[in-house]
Formats: C-alpha cells, sequence, structure tokens
C-alpha cells in the first residue's frame, strides 16, 4: 500500500451534538479506551474481545501505510463523564482494477455504547467519513457486515462476496511436496513479497495491494490480533532455493477453520505443486494448533483463483462423519 493522493488531512473535528456530546476526531492518546471499547462492543461468540482490542491497538502503534488515527477515526465523547461513547474507523487502502492502483475507503469497528443508541452517533459519523472520502480522492468506500443494514447510511450491493469453499483434513495427513518447502516470511523478505505481488499471476483483477510498507505491516502485526496473518515464503527445495511465491494465512482459527487470504506465484509458474504444498504445509500447521486441532482449510481467495481450481475435487465436502453440505 502507499499514502493516499496527496495524504490529505482531515484536520481535527470538533462539533457539539447536544445532550453533552461531542463528536470529534480521535487523539493518540484514546488508543488504550478504543481497544477496550471496541474489544467490549464487538466481542461475540467466536470472536474474543482480546482480537478486537489487539486490532485496535495495531491501528494506533504500528506503522500503517495509509491509516492515521487522528486523521481516520471519528469519536463521540459524553463531556460529563469523559469517556468515548461511539467511534467509527475509516481504514483507507490501495486496490487494484484490472491492474489499475485506485484509492479507497473502509468504515470498520463501528460501535455505540448501548446507552446512547438510537440517536443518530452512527448516521452524523458516516456523513462525517463520506466528506473525508471524497477529500481524499477515494473513488469508493466498500463495508460488509449486518445484510442490508448499511444501506440506511447510503451503500448499496455492487460485488458478490466469493464463496470460501473448505478444504476439510482427512484422516491421513498428504504427503508434504520434495520440489518446494514453505517459511515464515521475515523483514529481510519484504521487498521479494511486494516485488512477487508485483508480478503476480494469479489472474485477481479487484483487491488490495499491500505493497513493501502493507507487507511491512503484516508482519509487524500483534499475533493475536483480528486480522493478523502468517506470512509464508514458498521456496523451490532446489540447491538454489529461490523463492517462487507467498501464502498469507490468518492465525486465529474460526469455527475450527484456518482461512487462507493470499497465494502468488512467479510467472511461469504450475498452481498445481504448490497448491498441494500450500495444502500439506497448513494440514500440519493446523493438527499442532495450539487452540485446535483444526478441522479444515477455508479458501478465502477472489472467485476464479488458481488454487481453486487446483484443489476443486476436495473443496465444500462435509467433514469426515456428517452428511454432505
Amino acid at each position: 500500500m502507499s499514502p493516499p493522493a496527496d495524504d490529505v488531512e482531515a484536520g481535527p473535528l470538533r462539533r457539539e451534538l447536544g445532550d453533552h456530546l461531542v463528536i470529534r476526531s480521535a487523539r493518540l492518546a484514546d488508543g488504550d479506551e478504543l481497544a477496550g471499547f471496541n474489544g467490549t462492543m464487538h466481542a461475540d461468540v467466536g470472536l474474543p474481545g482480546a482480537a478486537l482490542a489487539e486490532w485496535t491497538n495495531d491501528l494506533f502503534d504500528v506503522p500503517h501505510p495509509t491509516f492515521r488515527p487522528e486523521r481516520d477515526v471519528t469519536v463521540v465523547e459524553d463531556t460529563t463523564t469523559g469517556r468515548i461513547v461511539s467511534a467509527l474507523f475509516l481504514i483507507p487502502q490501495v486496490w487494484s482494477y484490472a491492474g489499475v492502483s485506485m484509492d479507497v475507503g473502509q468504515p470498520e469497528l463501528i460501535a455505540t455504547h448501548p446507552d446512547y443508541r438510537r440517536g443518530g452517533l452512527v448516521r452524523t459519523q458516516f456523513e462525517v467519513i463520506h466528506e473525508w472520502s471524497r477529500a481524499a480522492g477515494h473513488l469508493w468506500q466498500f463495508i460488509s457486515g449486518i445484510a442490508w443494514y448499511y444501506r440506511q447510511f447510503g451503500y448499496t450491493y455492487a460485488l458478490d462476496l466469493p464463496p470460501r469453499p473448505v478444504l476439510w483434513l482427512a484422516d491421513a495427513s498428504p504427503r508434504p511436496s520434495t520440489e518446494l518447502s514453505l517459511r515464515t516470511a521475515t523483514t529481510d523478505d519484504i521487498e521479494i513479497l511486494a516485488a512477487i505481488e508485483a508480478e503476480a499471476t494469479s489472474g485477481t483483477s479487484l483487491g488490495p495491494l499491500r505493497g513493501r510498507d502493507g507487507f511491512a505491516l503484516e508482519l509487524a502485526r500483534r499475533p493475536g490480533g483480528l486480522l493478523a496473518c502468517e506470512i509464508l515464503v514458498v521456496e523451490s527445495t532446489s540447491p538454489r532455493g529461490a523463492p517462487v511465491g507467498y501464502v498469507a494465512h490468518q492465525r486465529r482459527l474460526r469455527d475450527g477453520l484456518v482461512s487462507l487470504r493470499a497465494f502468488e506465484l512467479r510467472p511461469g509458474m504450475s498452481w498445481l505443486e504448490p497448491t498441494a504444498a500450500v495444502v500439506a504445509h497448513l494440514d500440519a500447521w493446523l493438527r499442532t494448533h495450539p487452540l485446535g486441532p483444526g478441522r479444515g482449510v477455508r479458501f478465502a481467495l477472489p472467485a476464479g483463483h488458481p488454487a481453486l481450481r487446483c484443489a476443486s475435487t476436495r473443496l465444500g465436502m462435509a467433514p469426515p462423519g456428517t452428511s454432505s453440505l
């Protein structure tokens, strides 16, 4: 990712809303309070508050290529207590559409304390971030969440989320690849990762670009955060041992599944052997996960991704011992 055009500064926001409420831009000093607020407001079954809190902490204190807390977060404060009672994050990103990069925005971590709901606080904050996005030159915003809910704030359905089929673990593990190996990426690999992304061959026509700074962010995230991913380098086992691709999968299990979020290869590579190598690696990783053992690999990849085709004969089947999906 690279900073949005001109790195537009929205400027400090502060406006009285009545009833002792003030809408304002976040401050860096709000980080701890917002981490606790988001952890409490967004926690759910299978979604621990700690994961939300650590994601918020990452946004405040890990260098981010496009996001600035004091520029991209609105909060509503009750001046009688000094506490934050509502918040909305706008996370600028750089996406590619058919090879053309563009600036977009993602509203996230949207919540209001139960005692202050149904007072229009979220609507007011959406109005602010819509203006911020226009000023920053974002071509669109994207949001996913409660079905139909965000229509009331001006959003409409434009793209289908691709299906996310699952490869369920069998009794026997697949054989590890003899031609390829996978290892955890380090900061020394950032340039390689960015180069592979730039010449990616998956054919993905729409999606976010990490770039050098984005991969640095991925490697610096807290391991327990909601978005924390393990970045793996795919290497040839030949004497030269050259990197041929990379994989990003989430560290957390959800319903016993690990989500494969990104997978790219250098030009000229067949996808068959690398896909098999990735599946074998994740199979072994799931069986020894401290919160496991896991149950399967969720292919959270764009529709038409070559890895989906390579694994298609095993994807989407019910887990062992259950009826078909």
